[in-house]
């Protein structure tokens, strides 16, 4: 997992390298953003956007699923105070991603009580 594509890209998020993740983009890459029905087209635009995003938010990749030219990633985005969750379906060529699917969500209590069919557990972070 460690020199596969998404990973280096969530890596170069993390460490806030735009011109690192930008590489790993496609000129023509495309991400959609379903849950705000938002489209993001070139590269540069989606590094743009992520590079000004308020905040410090800090990348854990928790899981990545490859399938030749598709990849699934599971990722727990943070600012020390929140966490949001980020499940991101890509497409890859040539060593590169071309699209992805991104849906995120926040973490919090569930919406009505439904106790007596769960349990709760504590979401930790790597340390690191």
């Amino acid at each position: 997992m460690d020199d596969h594509v998404v990973t280096a890209l969530w890596r170069a998020f993390d460490a806030r390298d735009w011109a690192r993740a930008l590489g790993l983009l496609s000129d023509d890459f495309v991400a959609d953003w379903p849950q705000t029905c938002e489209r993001v087209r070139g590269a540069d635009a989606f590094i743009a956007l992520n590079a000004n995003f308020p905040g410090r938010w800090r990348c854990h990749l928790r899981e990545l699923i490859e399938a030749g030219e598709r990849a699934v990633s599971w990722v727990l985005l943070t600012d020390g105070n929140e966490i949001v969750h980020t499940v991101s379906l890509y497409r890859l060529r040539d060593g590169q991603i071309t699209e992805a699917v991104e849906v995120f969500a926040d973490s919090g209590e569930p919406p009505y009580d439904r106790s007596r069919w769960t349990e709760r557990y504590e979401l930790k972070l790597p340390t690191g």
